[in-house]
């Protein structure tokens, strides 16, 4: 059997099985996102990518996550370091608070000398920019 056939296998019953899911706590449908990102990454099949964008923000309807702030979880040198508490918000590294998910405007990303970051914009008019050295309140 072909390995890369196997793997794709692998990735749609994952897929499969967290779209067919009834219930999610909000840590369990967080993990879920993160894990449905992860998969995304690894996977080639522009099929396969569009149902985990699908089931995603599914989750997110299900467990009533703002489908702007899921977008905060794309990003894989992010994604491990961000974390939801039980009141929906959302912590960087666990000590820096990036806000409540339903606060978030828009989240882009961009790559700036050598060095990818995140662009967080929230409704009540403030920023966040996260990269890789730093956690800054505020931005251009």
């Amino acid at each position: 059997m072909n390995s890369k056939k196997y793997g794709q296998d692998v990735f749609i019953e994952k897929i499969n099985e967290l779209k067919n899911k009834e219930n999610f706590t909000l840590d369990d449908g967080i993990k879920s996102i993160k894990n449905l990102y992860d998969i995304k990454d690894e996977c080639e099949l522009l099929s396969i990518r569009d149902t985990i964008d699908i089931v995603i923000l599914k989750i997110a309807e299900k467990i009533s996550f703002s489908k702007i702030a899921v977008n905060i979880f794309k990003y894989k040198k992010f994604r491990s370091k961000l974390s939801v508490d039980q009141n929906k918000i959302i912590w960087y590294e666990g000590v820096e608070r990036v806000g409540s998910a339903d606060g978030i405007k828009q989240v882009i990303f961009r790559e700036t000398d050598n060095m990818e970051e995140i662009l967080i914009e929230k409704f009540n008019g403030r920023s966040i920019r996260i990269n890789e050295k730093a956690f800054i309140l505020g931005w251009e």
